[in-house]
């Protein structure tokens, strides 16, 4: 998943400025690839310029349906489907079972689409 902080170009030559670097180094820096010191600095002034904390990941299709389940239709055929009742899931792939499971908590459920997109 991508994390960067969305600013504005004139936010950005500012930063520059303001910090005497590079804009390569303020690119860096919004996009959390630096860890320096200096990084972290340019991230505040950014955000509390208006910067907006923005995060990017694959587009997969969520549904909550009213018959009790959560379904999530990934790109590659793959179904990731968990019942709201139980907690019970089923990961299809292309219609054919794959895997099931009797408790999903919700700190698997990273791993289980990870799984579901590896496929």
């Amino acid at each position: 998943m991508k994390r960067f902080i969305e600013v504005t170009k004139s936010d950005r030559l500012y930063l520059c400025e303001l910090f005497g670097c590079t804009e390569r180094m303020v690119f860096k820096a919004l996009s959390y690839e630096g860890h320096s010191v200096l990084s972290h600095r340019i991230r505040k002034a950014a955000l509390e310029r208006g910067g907006i904390r923005m995060c990017m990941g694959p587009e997969i299709e969520t549904l909550h349906d009213c018959d009790g389940y959560l379904r999530q239709y990934f790109p590659n055929g793959s179904l990731l489907e968990l019942s709201k009742e139980d907690g019970s899931g089923v990961l299809y792939h292309k219609g054919a079972k794959v895997e099931e499971w009797s408790v999903v908590k919700i700190c698997d459920l990273a791993c289980l689409q990870a799984k579901a997109m590896q496929l």
